[in-house]
């Protein structure tokens, strides 16, 4: 065996043979230990049981021993990169996976440390698999630990779904009852399957109850109103239009528009308005940008002339 004396290694690989827990199996290029060294360290670090080459060259005693792990471990975490797809003792590794893979006797968790084109020798093997394109070391942590220890994980996935009901986060309560239940159908406990689907039934429902809750169209509702005082000189009005916002969304461009009586002129006292003709007379209207929910917007001005103001004219 030739040891690569330029490699740091992070750890000693798992003794699997002294030590009958689970355990992971890494495979991965020499050329990307920058990359994968730091990254199953951190797993070494949380407990995770790791095998690995420890940098060690390929020699045929070397094959036995990579081998003889590959057979026993519960995971086969394989990093892609373009080196490792271009080495043979990494294909050769996934396809001895495989076969264990469709025994399923083993897990496999591809990681993508690179945008990479998998050769079709290996994208036939690893497509239909899920794989981690960004690798989020704590997802990729969660993901081990529920493969190493199924049950501990499932009443942990259950305690996490339950929590995100109670906050009515339907969709990630959906999402992880789907989790559970795929492991419930890997631990073979069918006799919690029913629970299970009645759980994601009702998230679902939940989830499409809210969803239309908020496609529900909020209708704006206002009351209008015109007041019109006397003032001291004969002849001379103020009026006051009013609108108040009764509705939960902003009303834009909300128009008041008011008749000006017969004999009679206009003085502004607020904002100038537009003049328009309707049916032939006179009719002024102001155009308000927005009004808040809850709100009151008024416009005022002075009418003088002769006359008195019809009740017509007053509740135009």
């Amino acid at each position: 065996m030739r040891l690569n004396s330029t490699m740091q290694i992070p750890f000693k690989a798992f003794n699997y043979k002294d030590n009958y827990s689970p355990f992971v199996f890494v495979s991965y290029a020499h050329k990307d230990r920058n990359e994968v060294y730091p990254i199953i360290n951190q797993l070494h670090k949380r407990g995770i049981p790791i095998w690995y080459d420890e940098g060690i060259e390929p020699a045929d005693e070397w094959l036995e021993t990579i081998a003889d792990a590959l057979s026993h471990c519960r995971v086969f975490l394989v990093f892609i990169s373009n080196n490792s797809i271009k080495r043979n003792n990494v294909k050769r590794e996934v396809h001895q996976a495989m076969k264990r893979y469709d025994k399923d006797e083993v897990k496999i968790v591809p990681v993508y440390l690179e945008d990479t084109v998998l050769p079709k020798g290996l994208s036939i093997v690893l497509d239909p698999i899920q794989a981690f394109l960004n690798c989020d070391i704590e997802d990729l942590i969660e993901r081990l630990q529920n493969i190493q220890n199924p049950d501990i994980s499932r009443k942990r996935l259950i305690e996490k779904a339950e929590e995100y009901m109670k906050q009515q986060k339907w969709n990630k309560a959906e999402n992880t009852w789907k989790e559970i239940g795929n492991l419930t159908s890997e631990l073979m406990l069918s006799e919690n399957s029913d629970e299970i689907e009645k759980k994601i039934a009702l998230c679902k429902e939940k989830r499409t109850l809210n969803q239309r809750k908020g496609k529900r169209k909020k209708h704006t509702r206002y009351l209008k109103g015109k007041d019109i005082k006397p003032l001291d000189d004969p002849g001379e009005y103020l009026v006051t239009l009013h609108v108040v916002n009764k509705g939960e969304v902003v009303i834009e461009n909300f128009v008041l528009i008011d008749r000006i009586p017969d004999n009679f002129e206009y003085f502004i006292i607020s904002d100038a308005p537009d003049i328009i003709d309707i049916q032939g007379v006179d009719t002024l209207k102001w155009t308000i940008p927005s009004i808040p929910p809850e709100s009151r917007c008024e416009i005022q001005y002075i009418l003088k002339g002769e006359g008195n103001i019809s009740d017509e004219q007053e509740s135009y």
